[in-house]
């Protein structure tokens, strides 16, 4: 059997029908079937899933299900493993591919499959002259796309690497376990930005459900640091990250204080947690920001009145 050039990995929980429209927006591609599979593990108390996929896609031989006893966002490196292709391309549920570009995707990952550099998709969201650019170091790479490093989405791992790391993992970050797999490649030679337009993501509401500037502000960035301890990135790199997260951190606060029927973010403690990284001047910028957001909110509203 011919091994697929890629492994569309998908840890999900729960949110059928959004899994549906992520589904049918790689099938109606007609890319074809043997260049890629879907790997679906599923870690929610109910077999709707695995229901859903009988009921519409029983026909499909490329779609591998499994069942996960795992919790939270470690599904994400049970879906991995299951993943037979030469890449394996992490991926949420929630993510479409736009029309006509999973040709495109499947072409770009064959295009890298005999040097393997570290892939990584940020869908237009990283600021970059050419839509795929090479990066010769790790720190170079990360220093590019940031605080993005934590996006799911945007992770892929050859087979070969990812085979490597479990033969003697080390305990994966509970949060973003995929990251840690990201920062374990810190080593490579060659990293490439993929800054193309594939993916689109789908509503799915009430996102959240975790302490944002803990979890960011925290626990992602003490990972950063981890790195700079190990000169495996400058301070430069981390200040950039830091300075990339505060914003990041601000910019939630608004959504999660003005829409917080559609979040379910905390901020619990936020206050001293921002001090603690950033200073009283971070928390006085967070305000700052919230006022600069509420009062163009204001004059929006104002301004479709005439």
């Amino acid at each position: 059997m011919t091994q697929p050039v890629v492994s569309i990995c998908i840890p999900t929980y729960g949110r059928v029908e959004i899994l549906r429209k992520t589904l049918d927006s790689i099938f109606a591609q007609n890319v074809d079937s043997t260049l890629y599979e879907i790997c679906i593990s599923d870690n929610s108390p109910t077999d709707e899933t695995k229901e859903m996929l009988n009921a519409y896609y029983s026909d499909r031989s490329n779609i591998c299900y499994a069942k996960s006893t795992c919790e939270g966002y470690y599904n994400s490196i049970e879906s991995l493993k299951l993943g037979k292709g030469k890449l394996l391309k992490l991926h949420n549920n929630y993510s479409k591919f736009k029309n006509n570009t999973f040709e495109k995707f499947v072409k770009r990952i064959a295009d890298y499959e005999n040097t393997k550099p570290v892939m990584f998709f940020s869908f237009g969201a990283v600021k970059l002259d050419q839509e795929c650019t090479d990066f010769a170091s790790f720190d170079s790479f990360l220093n590019a796309i940031s605080y993005y490093s934590t996006w799911s989405t945007s992770f892929g791992i050859w087979k070969d690497d990812f085979d490597e790391i479990m033969k003697a993992p080390a305990e994966p970050d509970k949060m973003f376990p995929h990251t840690s797999l990201l920062f374990a490649l810190c080593d490579k030679s060659e990293y490439v930005v993929d800054n193309a337009l594939y993916f689109e993501n789908q509503d799915v509401g009430k996102k959240g459900g975790y302490n944002l500037p803990q979890t960011f502000g925290t626990r992602y960035l003490g990972m950063c640091e981890s790195l700079l301890c190990k000169n495996k990135i400058t301070e430069q790199t981390l200040e950039k990250i830091k300075a990339g997260i505060l914003q990041f951190i601000a910019d939630w606060y608004v959504n999660v204080l003005y829409f917080s029927n559609k979040y379910t973010f905390s901020y619990e403690n936020w206050e001293a947690i921002v001090t603690d990284l950033y200073g009283i001047s971070g928390v006085d910028f967070i305000k700052r920001n919230a006022r600069k957001k509420k009062i163009k909110s204001l004059l929006r509203k104002v301004l479709k009145k005439y």
